[in-house]
């Protein structure tokens, strides 16, 4: 005899089904991420924004036209990152710690490579930054310290390179910078000089 289908039962058996897994996701899902970061490629989790507040991302866009303020404020948010890198360097190892790590040296170079394009708009500009740039070269060797604190991890020692080598390259990119501006700013004065004489010659 065939057997006939019975709704109810089946009815029970599916909201079981459904409760088991509303329970397998509710326990296991917060953990997710942190199992499959490593897993995932580097270009996948590159996609990943730096997150600044509504409050810094209002404060970036009123230093626009103020180099000296809009590099400072770079410093400040890498500052806060390199310091809670050498506080997750302190703590024992764990999913969630790599995974932090994983996070602030991602985001540090997002905020480093910002910071160069940001020097490099400016001296394009002829904003004077000489004052600010000494700064950032005396910060890089500070960074670059805090990014090696932390042991090795096969979760974050690809983005730990890639951190270390944008903060070389902002070391590299302010300490040329200051260079020229050094020069053209002396230039500069040095015609505003002559020209100051002509005038004042020809007066």
């Amino acid at each position: 005899m065939q057997q006939m289908n019975n709704p109810a039962g089946n009815a029970v058996r599916g909201n079981a089904a459904s409760t088991s897994l509303r329970l397998w996701l509710w326990h296991w899902l917060p953990t997710l991420p942190l199992i499959l970061l490593p897993l995932l490629p580097p270009a996948i989790h590159a996609q990943q924004q730096v997150v600044l507040t509504e409050k810094q991302t209002d404060d970036l866009r009123d230093a626009a036209q103020d180099p000296e303020a809009r590099i400072k404020l770079y410093i400040g948010f890498i500052d806060e990152r390199t310091t809670d890198i050498r506080q997750l360097a302190t703590r024992s190892a764990t999913s969630g710690q790599s995974a932090g790590l994983h996070n602030l040296y991602q985001q540090f170079t997002e905020l480093a490579d910002e910071l160069s394009d940001n020097m490099d708009d400016y001296d394009k500009q002829h904003g004077d930054m000489r004052k600010v740039l000494t700064v950032v070269v005396d910060k890089t060797g500070e960074w670059n310290a805090a990014l090696k604190a932390p042991k090795s991890d096969d979760v974050y020692q690809f983005e730990r390179a890639s951190a270390v080598d944008a903060c070389q390259d902002v070391h590299d990119d302010a300490a040329q910078i200051l260079t020229e501006q050094t020069k053209y700013f002396a230039d500069q004065k040095q015609k505003e000089k002559q020209k100051k004489k002509q005038n004042n010659g020809g007066g």
